[in-house]
């Protein structure tokens, strides 16, 4: 979603995706009335080390929970403290999985699922590490690629085979050893409708070609490896309820997301499993939502 050439290859720094510990910073983070929080008052509110800390808080800016150059909650953070401070809706997981994996200044996490999965054959670790390799060995030092690189990849994996991303089952190993993903086609339509809006604002655009939400990079389409007949008929139920604007005669196939709505609107109907946040004039059918 971002177009920064300022690519981070180190997030984990070799270090794995910890939710339980991840909570309890949150939970300090919105428990201090301290507008410039700093590392050693959640030093001393979570008892964790401070490298420790500075690693999680690189962790959640990287899924859009923290704000990038503060320990400041995002708005999409603000909403899993008040509703699934533990990570335990479905949703969270997902929405954290588009914004780290969208999120092209996330170099491995952007590639593996924007590039990576997408276009090439089932492959073990070492197929990961040589796609990697070669990509950047005249971007990056051998030692960097050898000593970050690695770990990131690990990170990732485990993240999706061993962590709570697990529940997702976008990533599966095969009884050879083989990483392939796997599509997830069963997203709540509201939560697809912030995806969009989140990627169409991010873009500056309120126009956008179907096929590009299908294929394009950071789309909800290509990071849930979702096929066009699940997405069109997200869009579909979002056109019926006059979410968005599918224009789709005289040879177009695009549509429009409306001005007075935006991501947050959708993420926090999500959470409160209601629209009545949403304007009156346009107001999901009882079943749409969870």
């Amino acid at each position: 979603m971002s177009n920064s050439n300022e690519r981070k290859l180190q997030i984990s720094n070799g270090n794995y995706l910890d939710f339980d510990q991840l909570s309890r910073i949150l939970n300090s983070i919105s428990t201090l009335s301290k507008k410039d929080i700093k590392f050693s008052n959640l030093e001393e509110e979570t008892g964790l080390p401070y490298r420790q800390l500075r690693n999680r808080a690189a962790i959640a800016r990287a899924m859009g929970i923290l704000n990038e150059k503060s320990l400041i909650l995002t708005a999409f953070g603000k909403l899993i403290v008040e509703h699934d401070l533990f990570f335990e809706n479905i949703g969270t997981l997902e929405y954290c999985h588009y914004l780290a994996s969208g999120n092209y200044n996330n170099l491995v996490w952007f590639d593996v699922f924007n590039e990576l999965l997408p276009g090439n054959s089932p492959t073990e670790y070492q197929g990961w590490m040589n796609f990697f390799m070669q990509k950047y060995a005249e971007i990056y030092s051998e030692s960097s690629i050898k000593e970050h690189l690695a770990k990131e990849v690990r990170f990732t994996i485990e993240a999706y085979l061993k962590n709570r991303f697990r529940k997702l089952e976008l990533l599966i190993e095969t009884s050879a050893g083989l990483l392939q993903s796997r599509r997830h086609a069963d997203i709540n339509p509201v939560l697809f409708a912030a995806m969009i809006y989140k990627y169409m604002r991010a873009k500056s655009i309120s126009l956008v070609q179907v096929e590009e939400l299908i294929t394009g990079p950071g789309t909800p389409g290509l990071l849930f490896g979702m096929d066009e007949a699940t997405i069109r008929t997200l869009l579909e139920l979002l056109h019926e309820q006059n979410f968005i604007r599918l224009e789709m005669r005289h040879g177009l196939d695009q549509l429009r997301i409306r001005e007075e709505y935006s991501d947050e609107d959708f993420l926090r109907a999500f959470y409160n499993g209601e629209t009545s946040v949403l304007p009156q004039k346009a107001r999901l059918e009882e079943g749409l939502l969870l």
